[in-house]
């Protein structure tokens, strides 16, 4: 039997234009991905998290590689951050 490829994939979500129970809805998405693929979060400066949604993934994304958040402001890059880990967000 041949060795399998090393295959993996990455799921780009787009947020920058979502109202937020949009965002929440599409970050708990995000948690159906295959295990491995990398998730690219977009979001425009000043955009904030759904804490649900952080929580959802956490919960149900373990099998997730890598959470990318993207966005043309670092504190709303930390934001984010800190919201998918778990930490305290104010």
């Amino acid at each position: 039997m041949k060795p399998s490829l090393n295959v993996t994939g990455a799921v780009r979500v787009d947020l920058r234009h979502d109202q937020d129970d949009v965002v929440e809805y599409r970050m708990k998405l995000a948690a159906d991905a295959p295990a491995g693929a990398r998730i690219e979060f977009i979001v425009q400066p000043g955009q904030y998290p759904s804490l649900y949604g952080a929580h959802y993934l956490r919960e149900y994304g373990q099998h997730l590689g890598p959470i990318t958040v993207r966005s043309e402001a670092p504190a709303t890059v930390t934001a984010w951050i800190r919201a998918l880990r778990g930490e305290d967000v104010a």
